[in-house]
């Protein structure tokens, strides 16, 4: 006999098991410990960029960021006088990056970010 049960599954399963082995004490215990994981940053890490999000910070950020998204997206494809000034805006930024006097100027901010990026061993 060959008896299956998918991941999520046995993990409901084992979840509950222990859960209901808890005392009350022990169960407010981990419930307040889900909620401080879940408000609390996790310890900085060695890695590149920001300090680390709590999981609440991550989602709520997230979420701003598919809201503004999808705002924009329905500006670009429903006004097409928004959309032209945008466009037009783009070009003329491109022009300025590309000038000379500014391109050295860029060029030099890419090389000092990827010199620290790389830390102090490598210079």
């Amino acid at each position: 006999m060959d008896v299956r049960v998918d991941a999520a599954a046995m993990q409901d399963i084992v979840t509950k098991a222990i859960f209901d082995g808890l005392t009350e004490e022990k169960r407010a215990e981990l419930v307040q410990g889900a909620i401080r994981s879940l408000l609390l940053a996790p310890a900085k890490t060695q890695s590149y960029g920001r300090d680390p999000r709590s999981p609440m910070q991550e989602a709520f950020e997230n979420a701003a960021s598919i809201v503004a998204q999808q705002i924009a997206r329905e500006r670009l494809t429903a006004d097409e006088t928004f959309k032209a000034g945008v466009e037009s805006m783009f070009k003329d930024v491109a022009a300025k990056l590309f000038a000379d006097d500014v391109r050295e100027k860029i060029v030099d901010k890419i090389a000092d970010a990827v010199v620290t990026g790389l830390g102090e061993r490598y210079r």
